[in-house]
């Protein structure tokens, strides 16, 4: 006869709201930077999870963030998972500290309510199974995003931001900013705005390059042809260096879309 699974606790974590960070978007790098924020607060709220010695159910690995979920479930020794979900969901909150610091330096108050949004639920072991605290714990979750509690908050003669309305724009923006950053943006905002530079990553292409990828993919393949391809890269060389006249930050590339024959930047 096999063995029964020892009781544990079911912990449910999610966070809510990674449609809205996409939606309230200017640019395509800020719908990237929108879901790379989610996954990165996810990735922080496993981790504690797993540290405090919860067994991950999903997601089954941490290592690679592409395509994590905006929740976590996992396995906590019996009574402890309330006290797993609450480390969790702080863990995730330090993170989000430590991400606006390091857009608004120096250190100052930057206000984000609702943002991060933690949900969680713990389901113990009645002896009635997994199935049993799986429905449960949906169930839960399930009544608890319907709940729409918020501390109420007082912004007197500030702006609003034009991305997400629902938050005051910041007096202040991030220090260095060249002309063309400049902009009218909440805190959570200027977190998604300057993602990428915080990340120390490379840049995303943006909205214009992708647009017209494949416009310069087909000049490029004009420009292997033996027939025309050198009247094509002059062309190209001759607008390359107007280009670089008029200044500005150089284009980035669009990894998959633009591949170099004959002529190479």
């Amino acid at each position: 006869m096999a063995a029964q699974s020892p009781a544990r606790d079911l912990v449910i974590i999610a966070l809510p709201g990674v449609q809205r960070q996409i939606s309230e978007a200017r640019s395509t790098a800020d719908v990237r930077a929108g879901s790379e924020i989610v996954t990165s607060l996810v990735t922080v709220a496993a981790g504690s999870l797993r540290a405090q010695g919860g067994e991950l159910v999903i997601p089954g690995g941490i290592g690679d963030p592409d395509g994590l979920p905006n929740r976590v479930v996992a396995l906590a020794p019996p009574g402890s998972g309330a006290s797993f979900a609450t480390g969790a969901a702080s863990a995730v909150h330090d993170k989000w500290q430590d991400l606006l610091r390091k857009v608004f330096e120096p250190i100052r108050s930057a206000p984000t309510p609702g943002m991060p949004k933690v949900q969680w639920v713990c389901v113990p072991d009645d002896g009635r199974g997994y199935g049993w605290q799986w429905a449960r714990a949906q169930a839960l979750l399930t009544a608890r995003r319907r709940v729409r509690d918020f501390e109420p908050q007082e912004w007197p003669q500030r702006a609003i931001c034009t991305l997400s309305p629902r938050w005051p724009a910041e007096d202040i923006p991030p220090p260095n900013l060249q002309n063309h950053e400049q902009a009218t943006l909440s805190a959570t905002n200027w977190v998604k705005r300057r993602w990428q530079r915080i990340q120390g990553g490379d840049r995303f292409p943006s909205t214009l390059s992708i647009a017209s990828a494949p416009f310069r993919r087909q000049v490029l393949m004009l420009a292997a042809n033996d027939e025309i391809g050198d009247e094509i890269n002059a062309a190209i060389t001759a607008l390359s260096k107007e280009a670089h006249t008029v200044g500005g930050s150089g284009e980035t590339r669009v990894p998959g879309a633009l591949r170099c024959f004959k002529w190479v930047t």
